[in-house]
């Protein structure tokens, strides 16, 4: 079960980034304003380059790596927590972003009231489901890992990437 949890970790960490720079991706195509091009850019640097360090922190947490799962060698939980912190920071902030981002970039299109209405409320329900699904999905996530690490984690110091 150990050695699943330590690929779940990394899986983790990478769809959540690709999930979000995909909805970047897909909102910096509809952009005409220089403001909103490089929110987006803003968005999609933090976004990739923090993920790049937290899967590179979550793989090499424990040293060795294998003391992961072995319960031998020394692992950071401090570091480990601080930096998680800062992940679900940088998700969230970026949740709220791509919600209500498109709002704002369909506010000055040559369109009538209700067509503007229903375009960004019709781009942000897009991003919105996808962050009610990953918050949820962390829900589930951190009570599985709460009853696994009961069970299994007690002694190891061992703290899952998702909060």
């Amino acid at each position: 079960m150990e050695p699943l949890l330590f690929i779940y970790e990394s899986t983790y960490v990478i769809a959540t980034c690709l999930v979000k720079l995909s909805i970047s991706l897909f909102l910096l195509r509809f952009t005409i304003e220089r403001k909103y091009t490089w929110t987006l850019y803003v968005v999609l640097a933090t976004l990739f380059s923090y993920s790049v360090f937290l899967l590179f922190f979550a793989l090499f947490q424990c040293t060795p790596v294998s003391a992961f799962w072995n319960n031998s060698g020394n692992c950071n939980t401090i570091g480990t927590i601080k930096v998680t912190y800062v992940h679900s920071a940088i998700i969230s902030a970026s949740d709220w972003l791509l919600i209500f981002l498109p709002i704002f970039m369909v506010y000055n299109l040559n369109l009538g009231f209700l067509t503007k209405l229903y375009v960004g409320i019709i781009l942000g329900l897009g991003s919105w489901y996808v962050a009610k699904k990953a918050a949820h999905h962390r829900e589930k996530l951190s009570r599985a890992h709460s009853q696994a690490k009961q069970c299994q984690h007690c002694h190891s110091g061992k703290i899952c990437l998702y909060p």
